[in-house]
């Protein structure tokens, strides 16, 4: 494998750069074979920082294993850091009972894997990659996604004519069957993200602000 680079300038995270070096040469070095005791069990209550650096390790571990497993495909590493974040983002905002936060996972996720059959059927991507590389938090069904997947355009827009996000992005996705151009969707799709930011701003106290 190729050497872990340093960053050119400063991380500002919470885990410092030589734990994040350490972490990705870790699972670098083990091609993503994990580790006994690499995720925390159901039991315990590990503390903020902990699932923070575990849920890194785990995001490394799976992106090196999937880099390896595809032909050394760097699509894979971004794919595997997506879902990892995905998972983390709503671990933390269930943990807190935030609710507004949930809402907005959800539609992240929801439109990142809208975006993400659109792009990898018609780049030909496997139904593996597609399968693998769907993020959790979202409230349509990865079941019905991976069916259009399958079946195509069709199937897709019958899928999100079911879902909450027809009306706002409706005229988005038939632009895209028609053309095949994705950022018209991408646009719209931020654009319904930022209606539920858009909400955090008449809440004065709470989680929220």
């Amino acid at each position: 494998g190729q050497p872990v680079p340093s960053f050119s300038v400063p991380v500002p995270g919470f885990v410092p750069e030589a734990d994040l070096r350490g972490i990705a040469l870790e699972a670098q070095a083990s091609e993503g074979a994990r580790k006994d005791g690499l995720s925390f069990g159901d039991e315990g209550k590990p503390t903020d920082a902990e699932v923070l650096k575990t849920s890194l390790r785990d995001a490394a571990y799976m992106a090196a294993l999937r880099y390896v497993r595809a032909g050394r495909d760097p699509l894979e590493i971004d794919a595997a850091v997506d879902v990892a974040t995905f998972a983390y983002l709503q671990k933390v905002a269930s943990k807190r009972a935030a609710s507004w936060a949930l809402e907005l996972i959800a539609v992240k996720a929801d439109t990142a894997n809208l975006m993400l059959v659109m792009r990898a059927t018609r780049a030909g991507k496997g139904l593996r990659f597609i399968a693998d590389s769907l993020v959790p938090g979202g409230a349509v069904p990865h079941e019905r996604l991976m069916d259009a997947a399958k079946e195509g355009d069709e199937r897709l827009r019958r899928v999100l004519e079911s879902s909450p996000y027809w009306r706002s992005l409706a005229d988005a996705f038939e632009r895209w069957q028609k053309e095949g151009f994705i950022r018209g969707f991408e646009m719209s799709a931020n654009l319904l993200v930022y209606s539920v930011v858009r909400q955090a701003r008449t809440s004065t106290g709470g989680y929220v602000p």
